[in-house]
């Protein structure tokens, strides 16, 4: 891994170059950019930040028509929602970038499968044989369009699971966030 201050000037001279490349109109560059951001996001621990720079990343590229780019970029999607412990979502992200690798025969960062991979046994562990299997079929069935929403979804399936959430103050005992005791009051 990198060195803090390494990181940190890796991330400044990536985000130059990402908006030089955004107002040029460097579609390809700004991906590269976007997911050297992704991986040091990740690197970090600031897995909210890399699913979001990631999922940036994965709609330039399906944009640009670069399948190798949207493979590899599931795969980090994958790793991403493992670490934010979306396991089915881990599973369906990386059966269907496996999916696409052996549809285009295009190679993937050896790094990125690899993490991928580490997280995919975790997921297996979790899930048990009988739910992983299931994801896994699910996974291989995604067409690209729907894996990409997939991946959409990592980061705002965290921002939604982290909005507060108050207890009893219904007198029910309800475990309901701001939103939904909201729509109960219009019912």
């Amino acid at each position: 891994g990198r060195e803090r201050g390494e990181a940190a000037q890796a991330a400044a001279y990536a985000e130059e170059a990402l908006a030089t490349q955004r107002a040029i109109g460097d579609g390809w560059g700004a991906g590269l950019s976007l997911d050297e951001l992704a991986q040091l996001a990740e690197d970090r621990g600031d897995f909210p930040r890399a699913a979001t720079l990631q999922e940036e990343s994965l709609r330039g590229w399906h944009a640009l028509g670069d399948e190798a780019r949207v493979a590899e970029g599931l795969f980090r999607a994958a790793a991403i929602a493992a670490a934010l412990g979306q396991v089915e979502r881990t599973v369906h992200l990386y059966q269907a970038a496996e999916r696409l690798r052996a549809i285009t025969g295009v190679g993937v960062d050896g790094d990125v499968h690899a993490r991928a991979q580490a997280r995919l046994a975790g997921a297996r562990a979790q899930l048990g044989e009988d739910a992983f299997a299931a994801a896994q079929a699910a996974g291989r069935r995604l067409p690209v369009v729907e894996a990409l929403a997939e991946a959409s979804a990592v980061s705002s399936e965290y921002e939604t699971s982290r909005q507060p959430r108050a207890t009893g103050t219904d007198g029910l005992g309800l475990d309901l966030t701001q939103r939904e005791r909201q729509v109960l009051g219009l019912m």
